[in-house]
This record gives C-alpha cells, structure tokens and sequence, in this order.
C-alpha cells in the first residue's frame, strides 16, 4: 500500500509485468532462450555434487514404479522428480534464461541426493566433477589470456587486461593449492563420498568468495566505488548515460538517474560512449572530471 501511494501501479508494472511477464515472453538483454541451455548448465550449477546427483537419479529411477513396504519412499521421490521437472521445464521455455532461475528447483535435487547420503560405489564417478570443476577454477588466470583474441572492443580488451592483472600470484597460487588439496581428499578413502563432497564444496567457496569474488571485484566495482565517493565528496548531481550500475547509487548515498544529463549536471558513463553523448549534447561540450576503469565523471558545459 505505501509502495502504492508513492509510485502508483509503477511497481506492479516494473516487477510483475516487466520484470517476470515480460522476462518470460520476450528476451531481455541478450539473455536468449534455448530448450537445451538448462540441461547444459545444471552441472555446474551443482559443483561439486553433480556426480552425486547422476548417481542418485539412476537409484531413483528404480524406485520410481516401488511397491508394498517401498510405497511411501516411492511417492516421496516422485514428489521431488516432479518438483524438478516442472521448474525445469518451466524455464527451458522461457525467452529470456539466466542460470540462477535454475535454483528455484534444486531444492529437491539436494533432498534426493540426502536420501542416497550412503552410497560408497562408484567413488570416481560420485568426486570426479567435483574435483574437475575446482582444476577448471584454478585454471582461470591461465586461461583467462586466450580470451584477448577473441575480443576486439578497446573496452573489452582493457578490462581483460586489468582482470589478469587482478589475478596476483597470491590468487593463482591460492587457487592451485585448493585445487590440489581437493586432489588429496579424492584420492584418500578416509571419509565417506558425501563427506569428501561437503569438504570440497568449503573448498570451493573459499575459492570463488575468498579468492575469485575479490579479484573480479576489484575490477567491475572498484572504479565504481572511487567514482561514486569522488561525487559524493563533491556533491555533484550525477545521472548516468547507458550504464547500469546500482551499486553507484549505493556508494554515493543518493538516487542516480538514468538519463540524458543537461548543462551544469555530472554524468556517469563509460569511456566508450563519450563520443556518441557529446553529439547528442551539441552545441553544450563535456569536460572530462575523473576517470577510473572503464568509467568516467564529466561535467555537461555550455559553449562559450
């Protein structure tokens, strides 16, 4: 109600029909839909338990028809089958598809994977991902330079550049250790499958929020963070052109909008598109005020 009486139906709008109606029926930035694409990407949306699930689902499927004493398992795991099975259907024909709308049916996937918590044959098959997925992770800053052939944005081509920079030997060697200590737990037969899965997911989220996040960080939202305190500091009237970035809003301690700015505002956008706002600003010029990344600061002018 309150949300009402300061937007009117803009929310309504903006949430439940642009943001979930629409987002379903048209593709939204890019994001394009492909009956297959969820069946590619379930894997490592599950790392390190994406062994674990195969192996259960094969165990499932022979309970699937159960009777008699298995009566009440049976509807219990064709309960959880289904509960997947429409979530990802559901999304598989969606126009627009990110990996975590993915989420919404793994709920039962864990469950189901819980019931066969036991199962000890087919250790390679059950680690083997798990283990997989985090070489791959520490792979990244060796990967990471094959890329700069595939770009050709001068944009593009810097930010790489500043992410393989971010990529310290701290990071890499980090990486590698996890990595190899991932190894070891497959390898020794000390603990049970699933407890070998649980370590290597700590593993694994050491990895991506102890390590990875950071790296990527402080390339995407460092420049932002400086740009935004540099702003507040002077307390300029900031809008932003073609850039979406909230978290500046954040840093900055006040709404930014998303327009065309006009003589005597600050805007924030990036480097690449200072060309194409000056021409629609003519006859008024910019003046470049701070520049951080691929973002910049400048000051709409009018011409003397």
């Amino acid at each position: 109600m309150l949300v009402y009486l300061d937007q009117g139906d803009a929310f309504f709008r903006g949430f439940y029909l642009q943001h979930n109606v629409n987002r379903y029926t048209s593709t939204f930035e890019g994001h394009g839909g492909n009956p297959l694409y969820y069946l590619l990407v379930l894997p490592f949306v599950l790392l390190p338990f994406s062994g674990w699930l195969l192996v259960s689902l094969r165990r499932a499927w022979r309970h699937w028809r159960g009777a008699g004493e298995l009566a009440a398992e049976t509807r219990l795991l064709r309960f959880l089958v289904l509960w997947f099975a429409v979530v990802f259907v559901f999304f598989s024909l969606s126009r627009t598809q990110l990996p975590h709308y993915l989420l919404y049916g793994c709920t039962p996937l864990f469950i189901l994977m819980a019931r066969y918590r036991p199962l000890r044959r087919q250790r390679w098959l059950l680690l083997l991902p798990g283990v997989a997925g985090m070489a791959l992770i520490a792979l990244l800053p060796v990967l990471l330079p094959a890329l700069s052939q595939r770009l050709v944005k001068p944009d593009d081509l810097a930010m790489l550049a500043a992410l393989i920079e971010a990529f310290d030997p701290v990071v890499t060697a980090g990486l590698a250790l996890l990595a190899f200590v991932s190894v070891v737990l497959a390898v020794s037969r000390r603990l049970a499958p699933w407890q070998t899965l649980v370590l290597i997911g700590l593993l694994q989220v050491v990895a991506l929020n102890g390590l990875l996040a950071p790296a990527v960080m402080s390339v995407t939202q460092a420049p932002v963070r400086a740009l935004a305190e540099i702003a507040r500091a002077e307390a300029w009237p900031v809008v932003s052109y073609r850039v979406s970035q909230p978290s500046f809003s954040v840093y900055r301690q006040a709404v930014t909008p998303s327009r065309l700015p006009v003589v005597g505002e600050v805007v924030i956008t990036r480097r690449d598109r200072l060309l194409e706002l000056e021409s629609r600003l003519q006859p008024a010029r910019l003046e470049l005020l701070s520049e951080r990344g691929r973002f910049v600061l400048a000051s709409v002018r009018s011409m003397p």
